[in-house]
């Protein structure tokens, strides 16, 4: 009996032995689980770590992006109008420079005594600017080229001896034709004494 009891003593302890490895292996095994799915939430919590610090960067990259396009725009936009006010600057300083131009033109025509040429200048000044100046020169030319005409007229009237036409004639010569008013006036005074002396 004894050897069965031994023997049953040692099948008891072996299954002892089984059961506590297998306890063992089991708890083993949980850790082994647990510390695999510790791991696996690490990883995970690593990789979503990851995952945001990359959305995070890429929203950072994307707003540095859209302040990048939006400088560039503001630059542009900003070039573009300078662009069109240098443009504009240049035109009026065009515009500006050939109505001095024209006017200085007329104004030598017209103390040379060259007054279609000087009219001509003015109106091609009009066309640059309009300024009533100029439209008050074009009017004393022509009233210039009136007197020059009325003093050539009286010289004629003078030669041919009627005198009283002369001096009336003479008289329309205007004081701002400074060439001829001075000189009718002696015609006149001239005219009356060939009157007085009929």
């Amino acid at each position: 009996m004894n050897t069965s009891a031994n023997n049953k003593v040692k099948t008891i302890k072996k299954n002892s032995r089984t059961v506590k490895k297998r306890r063992n292996s089991n708890t083993s095994n949980r850790d082994a689980i647990l510390k695999d799915t510790h791991k696996r939430k690490k990883r995970k919590s690593k990789s979503n770590l990851k995952k945001s610090k990359a959305k995070r960067s890429s929203l950072k990259n994307s707003s540095k992006k859209k302040k990048s396009n939006l400088k560039f725009v503001l630059y542009t936009v900003l070039f573009l109008i300078l662009l069109v006010i240098s443009a504009f600057l240049t035109y009026y300083y065009n515009l500006s420079k050939n109505y001095k131009k024209f006017i200085i033109e007329g104004n030598q025509h017209s103390n040379v005594e060259e007054y279609s040429q000087a009219v001509k200048s003015y109106k091609k000044a009009l066309d640059y600017k309009v300024d009533k100046e100029v439209y008050i020169k074009i009017e004393k030319v022509k009233k210039l080229v009136e007197s020059k005409n009325y003093y050539s007229l009286a010289i004629k009237l003078k030669n041919k001896e009627k005198y009283k036409e002369a001096i009336n004639t003479f008289k329309k010569v205007i004081i701002s034709d400074k060439a001829r008013y001075y000189h009718a006036q002696n015609e006149i005074e001239e005219c009356k004494r060939f009157l007085e002396s009929r």
